[in-house]
């Protein structure tokens, strides 16, 4: 939106020319309207703020004082102000400017009352007590965007007379202005305006002072240009540097359409990039959502052990163990088997052969036999001797056509016998005494048995095997 305002000025000269005859009057008169309004159609900036992307960070702030390099008196526990970054701080032109900052987690109104000269152009330096309501501390730096709004209106401006300022040196500050200053400027006793130079720590100065007069200092008129360019001027400005000194007037808030072309209305883009809020029937940030973190269209995220994860956070998602539960314990052993955690299995061992998982273990005869040891392990000292059922089978008189089955088995022994069933791991199944036949492995589940068989002949240790 662009706009124009006239400013008129009845300075000395328009007075002499009302002095003089009709004719004069109207002549000079129309060659003075004419060059005031040449002077004064001053255009003003558009109501659309442009959108400026950066980093934001942290400092300590200024609160307390007057520290920044703007030089403006911050109060003590104030955290609502910020340091622009070199570029755009301007030579102190965006002191007393106030941005509205919108960060990963919220947004924030700032004043800019410092300077962060190692910031790069859209950089703002956010104090530590105002930084956690747009992101963590703990993330330090993070993406920002940010537009200059309008101040929160003072009564007027007001101005600072800097101690050692008089009629030979003129160093003074404009403080609570609606909208920044770009511009101040003194009226000369001729009815002309002169600039006041502003230096980089937000004072305007004149090393020669701009009194005429040398006797005494003041009262001025001053010409305020804010960088929406509208002017006003305050007239029979005293002069006192002990105190704040009121000019009376204050800039007028542009009439700018909002977001959704209201005049003066409160719709906002919101961090969803969308108009809302004012009267535009949408709830601010309801086309988006923050993640888990808090952090607005960020994509971190509940894992499977109920942990905030990925994102910004830096935190890695859990993965599922072995059993399939997330963030579980459970793990491969040596054997390859899944144990711990939620499966209630413990891990694999060595046998006495060392083997992971293996089978053999001490028998009878305190040897390490069965398993991958090649050694039939022996129930009984008895059979301690025995070392291979072929040498046996005969001489028992023992009568199996295999060792495999699948429903059940019998073996044939010549006279009378005792025998005993282990399962492959030692555990007894059953044991009795037997004359002829023994048929066993009905109710038997699959797996490795050994058999050991006494009778008068001698004793027999014999691997069956059941399966399916």
């Amino acid at each position: 939106m662009i706009g124009f305002t006239n400013q008129w000025f009845l300075g000395p000269d328009l007075q002499q020319i009302l002095s003089l005859d009709t004719k004069m009057k109207l002549k000079l008169l129309i060659i003075s309207l004419l060059t005031t309004i040449s002077i004064a159609y001053t255009q003003i900036t558009s109501c659309e703020e442009p959108w400026y992307y950066g980093e934001g960070t942290y400092y300590g702030g200024v609160a307390g004082g007057a520290g920044g390099h703007c030089g403006i008196p911050i109060a003590s526990g104030d955290i609502y102000h910020c340091a622009m970054n070199h570029e755009q701080y301007a030579g102190s032109n965006a002191c007393g400017s106030c941005v509205r900052i919108l960060g990963p987690k919220g947004e924030v109104v700032l004043k800019v009352a410092d300077e962060c000269p190692e910031c790069k152009f859209g950089d703002i330096d956010l104090t530590t007590g105002v930084y956690p309501q747009i992101a963590e501390l703990k993330d330090g730096r993070v993406k920002i965007k940010w537009q200059y709004v309008p101040c929160p209106l003072a009564n007027d401006i007001t101005l600072v007379f800097a101690p050692g300022s008089g009629p030979y040196y003129f160093k003074a500050q404009v403080r609570d202005a609606f909208y920044p200053i770009s511009k101040l400027e003194y009226r000369k006793s001729n009815g002309t305006y002169d600039s006041i130079h502003r230096v980089v720590y937000n004072y305007f100065v004149k090393p020669d002072g701009i009194d005429e007069d040398k006797s005494k200092a003041g009262p001025y008129t001053f010409r305020f240009t804010s960088f929406t360019g509208e002017v006003i001027e305050a007239s029979n400005i005293i002069f006192n540097t002990n105190d704040l000194v009121h000019t009376g007037i204050q800039f007028t808030k542009l009439s700018c359409p909002d977001c959704a072309g209201e005049i003066n209305g409160t719709a906002k883009i919101d961090f969803c990039n969308v108009c809302s809020g004012g009267n535009t029937g949408i709830t601010p940030n309801s086309s988006c959502k923050k993640d888990c973190a808090g952090y607005w269209n960020e994509n971190a995220y509940i894992d499977g052990c109920g942990k905030c994860v990925a994102g910004t956070t830096g935190a890695t998602p859990c993965d599922n163990d072995c059993n399939g539960d997330p963030g579980g314990l459970a793990y491969l052993d040596q054997c390859g088997k899944c144990v711990g955690g939620k499966t209630g299995l413990s891990k694999c061992s060595k046998d006495c052969n060392n083997d992971w998982g293996g089978t053999a273990s001490i028998d009878s005869c305190d040897m390490c036999a069965g398993g991958n040891t090649s050694r039939i392990f022996q129930f009984d000292k008895d059979a301690c001797g025995t070392t291979s059922i072929q040498d046996t089978d005969e001489k028992m008189g023992l009568n199996s056509s295999s060792n495999l089955f699948q429903d059940q088995i019998t073996i044939e022994v010549l006279g009378d016998f005792e025998y005993t069933l282990y399962s492959i791991s030692g555990t007894l199944i059953e044991k009795g005494v037997r004359k002829n036949t023994l048929t066993i492995g009905h109710n038997a589940p699959e797996g490795i048995y050994l058999l050991s068989i006494k009778s008068q002949n001698g004793i027999l240790i014999k691997k069956l095997i059941k399966q399916h």
